[in-house]
């Protein structure tokens, strides 16, 4: 087994929370900016999945849960890039 890779920074430039709520700022009201408001969320709450796992998301991948404390929401991801094709890696 080859030996594993040391970590590498993800980005150059990885989003800051401050950048990502000026540019929800940015989503006024209409149904565009309401999905893409939903979709920049997505990808942020969800420790930065990829376009292509947001992308590729069905209603049926998504769960809502409710509990005493919070709302949930839980994301199951059919495939992606470090996962065999039709596995499934389980909620997010």
């Amino acid at each position: 087994m080859p030996a594993a890779r040391p970590p590498a920074q993800k980005s150059a430039q990885p989003i800051t929370r401050d950048f990502l709520e000026r540019f929800l700022a940015t989503c006024r009201g209409s149904r565009r900016d309401c999905r893409n408001r939903a979709l920049l969320m997505l990808g942020w709450t969800s420790w930065g999945r990829r376009r292509s796992e947001i992308t590729g998301l069905r209603r049926e991948d998504v769960n809502l849960k409710e509990s005493d404390e919070e709302s949930l929401v839980g994301i199951s991801l059919l495939e992606t890039k470090t996962t065999q094709t039709g596995r499934r890696r389980g909620w997010c």
